[in-house]
């Protein structure tokens, strides 16, 4: 038996009107998802018997695309959140780039058990039960460290390539047009950056560049970022799964390349990783990088990040 309560009993009540002998389709985080009999009903809870193996693994691919953003104002952050899960991203990567304001990182909506809420609604609405990994950098340095080791990686023996694509309106690729063409891709996940509110800044367009991303636009109106995000990941899909587009070429598979070898290790649940250091210990590492330290002591301050595997 599995009892609803909150904002999932008031769901069931007063937008499904479900009533006991109601059967509706439920799921287990990172697992199975079937049908559920309603047995009882009162004021603020509603008791399923569930009529599937809730111990099921889950059968659901891991997403082709993952996707790095700049940190937006709490907000929008949340709207992206809810978004991307609704539409199927493997791994959800924000960055507290130069544009954004490194207070955002002290809301309560940069939490993990809000992060996880918000995950949980935009998978309700596509009924998907598998979570993306979400993680926060507090500074620009960390991350362009961590790209090449945690995130993207060339082809290789094992692994397939991940195709590396950043939002630019300066570019003047498109995505089907070479020297991307992603209509012709096969195996391999999508890594695509998008910008904050304002953009990225030359110097990090520059370092995304040199870690081998490609540019490329999608026209000259400049979206939000909660509106570029849905946009970019539309075309995205339908280059990658259309058999039209691809001229009958089968839909792209993430392949081998699913995950990095320390993602592999820490098994299928999901996790939500966060800065524990302060904006002053970020400054201070941007500093570091900007005096030639070197992405060693970018490192050294990221190592304070924590995972959370536990939302429950």
């Amino acid at each position: 038996m599995v009892v609803l309560s909150g904002r999932q009993g008031k769901h069931c009540r007063e937008i499904l009107k479900v009533k006991v002998g109601s059967v509706i389709r439920l799921g287990v985080k990172n697992g199975a998802k079937g049908e559920g009999e309603v047995t009882a009903m009162d004021s603020g809870s509603v008791t399923v018997k569930l009529l599937f193996d809730c111990h099921s693994p889950c059968k659901e691919p891991m997403p082709l695309i993952d996707l790095i953003v700049g940190l937006p104002r709490p907000k929008v952050f949340e709207k992206v959140l809810q978004t991307a899960a609704t539409m199927g991203v493997g791994r959800l990567i924000f960055v507290c780039s130069t544009r954004a304001d490194k207070a955002y990182l002290s809301s309560p909506k940069v939490k993990a058990d809000s992060i996880w809420e918000d995950l949980q609604i935009g998978l309700e609405q596509c009924m998907s039960t598998r979570f993306p990994d979400v993680h926060v950098y507090a500074s620009w340095a960390m991350l362009l460290h961590d790209l090449p080791v945690r995130f993207c990686h060339p082809s290789d023996s094992s692994r397939s390539a991940t195709r590396l694509l950043v939002a630019d309106p300066s570019a003047e690729s498109t995505l089907s047009a070479a020297p991307i063409e992603l209509q012709r891709h096969s195996e391999g996940g999508v890594l695509l950056a998008v910008g904050p509110e304002g953009g990225w800044i030359p110097e990090e367009l520059e370092g995304l560049y040199r870690l081998g991303f490609h540019g490329f636009t999608i026209g000259e109106r400049i979206l939000r970022v909660e509106a570029a995000c849905v946009a970019l990941m539309a075309q995205i899909g339908m280059l990658l799964n259309d058999p039209v587009l691809r001229n009958g070429l089968p839909p792209a598979t993430r392949g081998k390349g699913g995950a990095s070898p320390a993602m592999a290790a820490a098994g299928a649940e999901s996790v939500v990783r966060l800065p524990i250091k302060g904006a002053k210990q970020a400054k201070e590492a941007d500093a570091r990088e900007g005096e030639g330290e070197g992405m060693g002591d970018a490192r050294e301050a990221d190592d304070g990040c924590v995972q959370d595997d536990s939302p429950e």
